[in-house]
């Protein structure tokens, strides 16, 4: 079972617990900045890469590297059984849901499950603010 769990802050709470299968952080921030629909492959990693870069202030080549280990464990996919996206319901999180379901639309899912966490409010916790 891989899990792509949307951010570091439910990463850090869902590696304390007790799970099975492989985890990939999905760190990017579609919401923001530059998403060519024409750009693919490296083209869109490059536009990508440069537009976190200068608007995080980070090292270009750091998110490059950052953005092609997310591909890399998109195409980890095929070694598990099942896809499980922990995604919350805010803008955030709703723009990077659709880029991953549109990706996984174009692979060959036979055989695999795709399933999908996504809450708002949870038992007896007031003022729920998602999965982080």
């Amino acid at each position: 079972m891989l899990h792509i769990l949307n951010g570091d802050g439910s990463a850090r709470v869902f590696r304390e617990s007790p799970r099975t299968g492989g985890c990939l952080v999905w760190r990017e921030a579609l919401a923001l900045g530059p998403t060519p629909r024409t750009t693919t492959g490296n083209d869109w990693n490059e536009v990508r890469a440069a537009h976190l870069a200068k608007t995080y202030e980070q090292d270009i080549a750091r998110c490059r590297n950052t953005l092609l280990h997310q591909e890399q464990g998109l195409q980890e996919f095929t070694q598990h059984d099942e896809t499980v996206l922990w995604f919350e319901f805010d803008l955030f999180c709703q723009v990077n849901l659709i880029y991953l379901l549109n990706w996984f639309n174009s692979q060959n899912l036979a055989g695999h499950r795709l399933s999908l966490v996504c809450i708002d409010k949870f038992p007896n916790v007031k003022n729920f603010r998602g999965l982080g």
